[in-house]
């Protein structure tokens, strides 16, 4: 960022600064861009001496602050300063002291005594004295600046950013939304999370949410919920009362995970099972297509609805396999 400085006779001139430099490290950029060594230099901000060993980020200094130059002049060049003499009192007269030549002085006033010092006149200001000077005292700014990491990759590289603490956090989502280094994640997909752990929510205000110069504010990736599973349903031609649905566990052969499978008790029939069973779960059947289904350790026709066989909602239907023999393995008949 850039902030201004302001010499003597309000010349101005901008230097980019880094947020975590020092204000040493400063001086030295003014010394190496206008020639002002470092031992000459002071610089002030809102009427207070900045340290040298003090970072930009720790201050309220943001973008285009005025930040005061102040320049040592040469101790030779210097005019000489006035000395004043203090005055001593006259001490009463005594026989061994001469008469004085001039009137009698006027009597002392009653606040003062003979023995009380006389006020001296002040000193006249010389350079070592001088002070800027005192502007009115600013409002408190608002603005302030946080840290803002990536919370969705760990070698991502935090930044610093600058809001209005009147500003809102969909106002900074907006924000942070158009910078690079958070493209990835969406706007609307974008949730922000302070580093006591709460998430900021998009009506409340910075300054509510207890956002400082110290604060991080973590961004992460909204977290969609799961899709319910849908389970496969058999074509039904009865509506109205008259339908039945309920949903059948369908085991396979040496298998231990049940498929479920939304059926019309009254209108489909095992026949239409298996329709389902070979269109959406090849891997569960045979690909000779020879097996047949149990419902109770009872071989199910396929012409027969779920209802004739009193099926519940709920209830396990098994695979079985068929056993097929291979004509190979038959025995050519003897011809008699």
């Amino acid at each position: 960022m850039d902030v201004t400085f302001v010499l003597e006779g309000e010349k101005t001139f901008s230097i980019e600064v880094g947020f975590y430099d020092s204000f040493q490290e400063v001086k030295e950029k003014v010394e190496k861009y206008k020639g002002i060594p470092v031992s000459k230099q002071a610089l002030l901000f809102n009427g207070q001496l900045l340290q040298d060993h003090d970072q930009i980020i720790a201050s309220d200094i943001h973008q285009d602050s005025p930040i005061q130059l102040l320049v040592a002049a040469d101790s030779d060049n210097l005019p000489p300063s006035p000395t004043v003499t203090p005055l001593t009192p006259t001490p009463p007269s005594s026989p061994m002291l001469p008469p004085p030549l001039s009137p009698t002085p006027p009597p002392l006033s009653p606040l003062l005594s003979a023995t009380s010092p006389i006020p001296l006149a002040p000193p006249s200001p010389t350079s070592s004295t001088l002070r800027p000077p005192q502007s009115p005292p600013k409002p408190p700014s608002t603005t302030v600046t946080f840290t803002v990491k990536n919370g969705e990759y760990s070698n991502a590289k935090p930044f610093c950013m600058e809001m209005d603490l009147i500003d809102t956090v969909q106002e900074l989502k907006n924000r942070i939304a158009r910078m690079r280094k958070c493209r990835k994640i969406k706007r609307s997909e974008m949730m922000l999370w302070s580093d006591s752990g709460e998430e900021l929510l998009d009506h409340q205000l910075l300054r509510d949410c207890g956002i400082s110069k110290f604060s991080t504010i973590y961004v992460r990736k909204k977290q969609l919920p799961e899709p319910e599973p849908t389970f496969p349903m058999l074509a039904a031609h009865v509506s109205g009362d008259g339908a039945k649905m309920l949903t059948v566990m369908v085991l396979p052969k040496n298998g231990t995970e049940k498929i479920p499978i939304q059926v019309n008790a009254i209108e489909n029939t095992v026949g239409d099972l298996r329709d389902v069973l070979e269109r959406y779960y090849r891997n569960v059947v045979p690909p000779s297509g020879a097996y047949f289904f149990t419902y109770k350790n009872c071989v199910m026709s396929e012409t027969h609805s779920f209802n004739w066989y009193r099926v519940s909602d709920g209830d396990t239907i098994q695979i079985a396999h068929e056993y097929v023999e291979d004509d190979k393995q038959k025995k050519p008949k003897r011809k008699t």
